[in-house]
């Protein structure tokens, strides 16, 4: 696979600051809108599927790649593997409380073990997915959410969305096209009657 821009994240505090995160390639870093890059910033995944500052507080970042996750507290200058409650997993989707940068969300699935021949990440294979979604708050471990989501996921969760003001909620979407939401930070969660037939990269709500 060819490396390409997956993921571009501009700073809520500082219009300057761009991240951009390269899929099979690199996570960088503008201080003048794109002009010039970084190297890759030391501690970030070089798979990078997402990537995202928090929506209020320009230095906290956060990233979900295919080794993990990583997150940052400097504005993308430096970066972090929290790995404990997690271990290897398949990352993809983070997302953080519109007014907790210091409470936030990973979906992820099992790596694929290249070892057994198994070359196609579960996360995308419908029906297969064995996803979950993890919460951290703080310094403490990644929590493995349940609360009513179905235990694993059969379907990637490729899509977390917040809503601006509106602490401890958070929507997942599904690759089948369902939404799933919390408005107690995941522990308890509600399927939506809503069916878009599948979410695979983003979603807004309004």
């Amino acid at each position: 696979m060819a490396p390409y821009v997956n993921s571009l994240a501009v700073s809520p505090t500082n219009p300057e600051v761009l991240l951009a995160g390269i899929e099979v390639g690199a996570v960088m870093r503008s201080d003048d809108r794109g002009k010039t890059w970084s190297k890759h910033r030391r501690g970030s995944d070089r798979d990078c599927h997402s990537l995202k500052f928090h929506n209020e507080d320009g230095n906290w970042a956060y990233q979900g790649g295919g080794g993990g996750v990583s997150y940052s507290t400097d504005g993308g200058r430096s970066w972090k593997k929290p790995k404990a409650g997690l271990g290897l997993k398949y990352g993809w989707m983070v997302s953080a409380d519109p007014e907790r940068p210091d409470i936030w969300y990973l979906t992820a699935s099992e790596r694929p073990n290249l070892l057994k021949g198994q070359f196609h990440p579960l996360a995308h294979i419908d029906g297969q997915a064995q996803g979950h979604i993890y919460r951290k708050i703080g310094g403490g471990p990644w929590q493995q959410l349940s609360g009513g989501l179905p235990e694993p996921l059969d379907y990637m969760a490729f899509d977390l969305a917040v809503v601006p003001g509106k602490t401890g909620q958070l929507y997942a979407g599904l690759a089948n096209g369902q939404i799933w939401q919390t408005d107690d930070y995941g522990e308890n969660w509600d399927h939506l009657p809503i069916d878009f037939g599948g979410i695979h990269h983003s979603m807004i709500v309004m």
